[in-house]
């Protein structure tokens, strides 16, 4: 095969893929998280960092209201937020989100951002962005299995999906999906363009700052 045979080749390879999804190639390289966390409490002050701690406070154009511990007053409409307690809103995340997404029983190296995502965003969309990945990292592997429901429910088939792919590589695709959700944000709704820089530095992991 010559040279211009092999580069006509790989143009039109590059020129068929859908462009709505991430490159597959994500998944051959591997990323290193900033910090790898290991249960809920480490990531509910990782989260504090990002969300205010036990501050009451209202941006404005954040969706979420007023927020406090992590728990925005749009979410749960009916709650006392100004007077929220650190152990109720502990409580609450830990049922909502880290056991939801079963944060517990996916690697270290996902779970902050599976996490974090879903208190940031929904935690259906975080577990639909999982679900997603893994079926982005099969196709990259040329795993020809029925690709997973992306359905928000992370059961037991999605566990194993993820427990088969390498975690960071699965954590490379699973920020790049989150960064693709803040940019449709900052683009599509008024607003919300101030808040991809902060967004980004959060889908990148890690703290704030």
């Amino acid at each position: 095969m010559n040279y211009l045979t092999l580069m006509t080749m790989i143009a039109l390879a590059l020129s068929t893929r859908d462009p709505r999804e991430p490159d597959p190639n994500l998944c051959l390289t591997p990323i290193r998280p900033k910090e790898i966390t290991v249960n809920f409490d480490q990531a509910f002050d990782q989260l504090m960092g990002w969300e205010g701690g036990g501050v009451l406070h209202e941006v404005e154009g954040d969706w979420g209201g007023a927020t406090k511990w992590g728990v925005s007053q749009r979410s749960y409409p009916m709650l006392d937020i100004p007077n929220l307690t650190e152990d109720d809103a502990k409580d609450l995340l830990w049922a909502k989100y880290w056991n939801t997404v079963r944060a517990s029983q996916i690697a270290p190296e996902l779970r902050w951002d599976v996490f974090d995502f879903g208190v940031n965003a929904g935690y259906r969309i975080s577990a639909r962005t999982l679900q997603k990945s893994i079926n982005l990292c099969r196709r990259a592997r040329g795993d020809r299995r029925h690709p997973l429901k992306v359905d928000g429910d992370v059961g037991s088939l999605t566990l194993e999906g993820a427990r088969e792919e390498e975690p960071e590589r699965l954590l490379r695709v699973f920020r790049a999906y989150r960064t693709k959700h803040y940019m449709k944000l900052a683009e599509e709704y008024r607003g919300q363009a101030k808040f991809i820089h902060g967004w980004l530095r959060r889908a990148e992991g890690g703290a704030n700052g």
